[in-house]
């Protein structure tokens, strides 16, 4: 790996005047033989001319350089030169696309870009909580859901904190200081009661004398804090108005939940109470009124006498909360941190605290700050707890905070901020006590043992927590949590279903990666992971005695790797059918990393059966690729598509699609015909664009932005360097070695010198 490395450095050090003119000595002459004779300005197939010099790939030039993107696209997906053109050789297609990327990356315009401040995802904010203390963090699931850009939620482009954002961490704050810091000096158990006539009026409830009259069917209550998981005891004192035939009917709630039901006979007081086990945090405890009841008085009239108006209604005293009632045990954290006995001070706690939730050691203006908002009358542990929501509602626990450099300029990451990109990256937790002991001694800029670390953390067993992550969203494989088979056509799907379909192909990514073996075997795995469930689904036998999960050799190379696998087939199929043009752009975007442009507007759809029209798919699919609107894209998109048509839209073979027979020929747009998901396979294992793809998505993953051209031109050199069939371990560490890694820039002109 050393040796790989240092091949990479020397690439990327190469001089302007040692690289090769790449216009002149490949592009040229390639257009010159393949391209000029449709595309020169005498005649301009498509209107597009591809001659001139250099300065076409110019920034400036938007045209020229949209126009040799284009070309660049039509010659890596073989649709240019037409077949019935003199075909270039797979080696002059490959030198003309390396020369036309690393000009175009060269020529591109940056655009300005404010510095990006990445907030931490959802699972990142739970991993990091559960990491650090040892304790549960449902809580975030409550956070708004995060947005995706380029693949993935870690972009920082889209990683925005709206209001409901802060409301809700500095909640989570709270249950999470609440469920690490338990007070043992404080009153046991504690009790909190309010009296009816406490708080203002409101659309379900108002205060009545002293007491809280609740109509309506709704609830009367307070917020309260739990410090701790255990038992309580909530009391209420209520009666009730009584009217109509029923008795008033009221309940207990905690955090919206039913804790017990009751009447509330005559119109005595009584006392109500439950008690039970509930959980840490910011809960509401209610008294909760469930049989309304009102009938308007009336006038006698001839036909009947007076009807008086009737009103049942909820009357409640106070209300009131007890607990914990059981012995407190201490958390891991605080018995580290916060024991009973031989307690640090205050301000060496916070210390403590503070470099290991912010990553980073504290200012002493910092450590000063958060002490000063200790109360000398409170516990030890009131105290720490008030300072740990603090903490964890702070930017820097919620954002991956890194100094900016000057505009236009660049600087090298610290190395704590150097092990934040590190851990997150590899690990989707916050740098463990080892990673920063290391970047409190600056050792982690030394590039072995920058090394070393990203290879300790690739060998922890959240980095394959963090792989999951990655590959769930590369894959797509979110979205099975929202696709509907139709089920009149698909019973037997359900979610159990969907969730062993999403764990089958989690499980051959996982299995790549821990064996070492080339990225390429994503594709390529001849075994997989069945359970009972997937076993039926595929129509394979139970081996005797197999109990969970279980590697199962698949007979059929058809269903080797990614291309078999029913999670892929099924995200990709409509919910009444199958759909090549979905299959064919989740092959174009996730494996070879070149998207199709979005459809003209106004371009119909296909109806969702092939018997719409009586006819096939492919058909149809033909008839739509008549249309000059669509054929560009629909070439490239739909042949590998058709190669999967064996499979129905939830990923079972088939031998026939709505009584037509399945033809699952594909012909590409080069003139390379195919056969089948295993030819199919074949084709995309002679493309070198596989592993630049997959580098690509592991750098947005990492980085939370696009590559731009500096960085595309060091990722080919890492490529390059590597050489052919490199592992997804390989790839994954290499990204951690990239220049763009491990440096901040900033986009924009420089600030202008004051004279």
């Amino acid at each position: 790996m050393f040796a790989t490395l240092t091949s990479a450095a020397l690439l990327l050090c190469l001089t302007p005047g040692e690289k090769p003119d790449l216009w002149a000595d490949t592009v040229v002459p390639f257009v010159e033989q393949h391209c000029l004779a449709c595309h020169d300005a005498a005649e301009a197939a498509a209107e597009v001319v591809l001659e001139g010099d250099i300065s076409v790939l110019d920034g400036a030039a938007e045209d020229g350089l949209r126009t040799w993107k284009q070309a660049l696209l039509r010659i890596e997906d073989g649709s240019m030169p037409p077949r019935q053109r003199l075909r270039p050789t797979e080696e002059e297609v490959r030198g003309v696309a390396h020369a036309l990327r690393a000009l175009i990356a060269e020529r591109e315009p940056t655009p300005a870009r404010a510095p990006v401040l990445r907030r931490l995802t959802r699972r990142e904010w739970r991993a990091s909580v559960e990491s650090l203390f040892g304790v549960e963090a449902p809580e975030a699931e409550l956070f708004p859901e995060d947005d995706v850009a380029a693949g993935f939620d870690s972009n920082g482009a889209v990683l925005t904190t709206t209001d409901v954002h802060v409301e809700k961490q500095l909640l989570a704050a709270e249950a999470i200081a609440a469920r690490v810091v338990q007070d043992l000096d404080a009153p046991v158990p504690p009790r909190r009661r309010v009296q009816g006539k406490e708080g203002p009026k409101a659309a379900a409830h108002a205060p009545r004398a002293e007491t809280r009259v609740v109509f309506s069917n709704g609830a009367w209550g307070f917020e309260h804090v739990l410090p701790r998981a255990g038992e309580y005891l909530v009391r209420v004192r209520w009666r009730g108005d009584q009217a109509g035939p029923e008795v008033v009917r009221a309940e207990l709630r905690v955090g919206g939940r039913s804790l017990s039901a009751t009447s509330v006979d005559g119109e005595e007081w009584h006392e109500h109470e439950w008690q039970g086990a509930l959980s840490a945090g910011r809960q509401r405890i209610a008294a909760a009124f469930l049989n309304d009841y009102f009938q308007k008085a009336e006038p006698a009239s001839e036909a009947r006498p007076a009807v008086p108006q009737a009103d049942r209604n909820l009357v409640v005293a106070w209300l009131e909360l007890e607990g914990p009632l059981d012995p407190q045990v201490l958390g891991a954290w605080q018995r580290r941190n916060v024991p009973g006995t031989g307690v640090p001070d205050l301000e060496s706690v916070v210390r403590t605290l503070l470099r290991e939730v912010w990553r980073r050691p504290p200012t002493t203006h910092e450590v000063e700050r958060l002490c000063a908002l200790a109360d000398p009358q409170a516990t030890r542990e009131s105290n720490v707890r008030l300072v740990l929501v603090a903490a964890l509602a702070s930017p820097h626990f919620l954002y991956k905070v890194e100094q900016a450099a000057e505009p236009g300029a660049s600087r090298e990451l610290d190395a704590h901020e150097r092990a934040v990109r590190l851990s997150y990256y590899l690990t989707g937790q916050p740098p463990d006590e080892r990673l920063r002991a290391v970047a409190d001694t600056g050792a982690l800029l030394d590039t072995a043992e920058h090394m070393r670390q990203a290879q300790r953390l690739l060998d922890s067993s959240a980095a394959l927590a963090a792989l999951d992550d990655f590959a769930e969203q590369w894959l797509g494989l979110r979205s099975l949590r929202y696709h509907r088979p139709d089920p009149a056509k698909y019973p037997d799907y359900d979610e159990a279903l969907a969730s062993d379909l999403r764990a089958e192909t989690l499980a051959l990514v996982r299995q790549v990666y821990e064996s070492g073996a080339s990225a390429r075997s994503l594709l390529e795995a001849p075994r997989t992971h069945l359970t009972a469930r997937l076993a039926a689904h595929y129509g394979v036998a139970v081996p005797a005695g197999a109990e969970g999960a279980w590697l199962h050799e698949w007979s059929d190379s058809a269903r080797y790797g990614l291309l078999g696998h029913a999670a892929v087939l099924t995200l990709t199929s409509r919910p009444g059918r199958t759909s090549p043009v979905l299959r064919g752009k989740w092959v174009l975007e996730t494996l070879l990393g070149t998207p199709p442009p979005p459809p003209p507007p106004g371009v119909g759809a296909l109806e969702e059966s092939a018997t719409a029209n009586a006819t096939t798919l492919r058909a149809q699919l033909e008839q739509h690729r008549a249309d000059a609107a669509c054929s560009a894209c629909h070439e490239a998109l739909d042949p590998l598509g058709f190669g999967l048509e064996r499979y129905d839209a939830v990923g079972r073979m088939r031998a026939t699609d709505e009584g037509f027979p399945v033809d699952d020929s594909g012909l590409l747009p080069d003139g390379r015909s195919f056969r089948g998901a295993a030819e199919l396979r074949a084709v995309l294992l002679s493309d070198d664009r596989l592993e630049r793809a997959l580098f690509e998505k592991l750098f947005v993953y990492a980085l939370g932005r696009l590559p731009e051209s500096e960085d595309r031109s060091e990722m080919g050199a890492y490529l390059a360097a590597l050489g052919p069939r490199p592992s997804l371990r390989a790839l994954m560490l290499g990204i951690t070695q990239l220049p763009g890694f491990t440096r901040r820039v900033e986009r924009g002109a420089p600030p202008v010198p004051v004279k």
